[in-house]
């Protein structure tokens, strides 16, 4: 399972990159292909509102254990479902449950 949450925060922030990048050298995407900028902003765009709905539901649901979670709401945004999966996996390695 470690693996996995490895690639997939991995190719997160590949994701992130070549989205992001097309902000900062759109001309390069343009040479491929007329079009792909809009879809890749449009992809960006949508990109940002889900993981920002996501960071805001994890906080919101961790508000009150009493552990800082700006950083973690922050890896949210940034990784998305993968962050609260690692979690998970720590704390299993840890011998914490679910059901305390």
């Amino acid at each position: 399972m470690k693996n996995f949450i490895l690639i997939g925060k991995a190719l997160t922030l590949v994701t992130w990159a070549v989205l992001a990048s097309n902000m900062f050298i759109p001309e390069f995407w343009s040479s491929i292909n007329a079009n792909i900028g809009l879809y890749l902003n449009l992809s960006f765009i949508g990109l940002v509102v889900i993981h920002n709905f996501e960071a805001l539901m994890f906080m919101n649901k961790n508000r009150d254990t009493g552990k800082p979670i700006l950083l973690d709401g922050l890896q949210v945004f940034a990784f998305g479902v993968f962050h609260p999966l690692s979690l998970n996996e720590n704390n299993a390695d840890l011998g914490y449950s679910k059901a305390a």
